[in-house]
């Protein structure tokens, strides 16, 4: 339970969670479409649907290096830019779709989905590089395993998709998708706000429990590490940037203003 509030304290992380079954059930399943959609509206058997496939991975490895290191720039500069970076690839993989939809002929269709597989290279690892910077480092194996939670209700979009999908026509399941993929990662940017103070709060929490470890080295224990604490009701603070430490058998007096954050501390 403790590791789960943990996890959940994290505004950002709760933000990516929330956006999870949206992408996955919209992007990681759109080459299975694709095939579908070769195969039904253009009646291209197994030989040059594996072809296309195929060709498609150099595209997939060239995006992931060069968005790659895009990212890590932009990182250092801002990590919110990062959230912007996958938004605007996002925005570029949903043109890509609405290309394959649209597609007049094969060729079109094609040369949509080899540019969406370039694109979409970037997005679920950039997703993945925002959870190892703002998951808690004694909670991190967990962070990454509960993603599979989050992803797991994006089963029910994909009946739905593939509902329209056998109702409509698969062209009209692709452009269905498109809207839930561009509302995933609105989702995230909304995240963006939050990300360098989750990122800073991260990092103090690793130094004050190598504080800890280092105390307990040397027989000189600090049960209670106090850093970097902020409390209050926006847009009042009760305090923050309170650094203390208690050793055992102190006390700490809580602020007798009522809502000043005593009973957080």
């Amino acid at each position: 339970a403790e590791s789960w509030r943990t996890l959940f304290a994290v505004k950002s992380l709760r933000r990516c969670f929330n956006a999870l079954p949206f992408i996955w059930a919209s992007g990681a399943r759109t080459q299975s479409l694709l095939s579908l959609v070769l195969y039904d509206v253009y009646t291209l058997n197994a030989f040059p649907r594996g072809l296309i496939a195929s060709i498609s991975q150099p595209f997939a490895n060239a995006g992931l290096i060069i968005g790659a290191s895009i990212a890590q720039r932009l990182m250092k500069r801002d990590p919110a830019l990062v959230v912007r970076f996958l938004g605007g690839s996002a925005v570029l993989t949903a043109g890509c779709y609405l290309a394959i939809a649209l597609s007049p002929n094969v060729w079109v269709a094609v040369v949509a989905a080899l540019l969406q597989g370039g694109i979409l290279a970037v997005l679920l690892p950039g997703i993945y590089s925002i959870f190892s910077v703002v998951i808690p480092a004694k909670v991190r194996s967990l962070g990454f395993v509960s993603a599979m939670v989050f992803i797991a209700p994006g089963v029910f979009i994909l009946v739905f998709i593939g509902a329209i999908g056998d109702a409509f026509g698969l062209r009209y399941g692709i452009i269905v998708m498109i809207p839930l993929y561009i509302l995933g990662f609105g989702i995230i940017g909304s995240s963006g706000k939050y990300l360098a103070d989750d990122i800073q709060t991260v990092r103090v929490q690793s130094m004050a429990e190598q504080e800890v470890r280092k105390a307990l080295a040397e027989s000189d224990p600090k049960p209670l590490p106090i850093r970097h604490l902020d409390v209050g009701h926006d847009p009042l603070h009760g305090f923050f940037g309170v650094d203390s430490d208690v050793a055992p058998g102190g006390d700490v007096t809580p602020p007798p203003t009522p809502r000043a954050g005593s009973s957080p501390l």
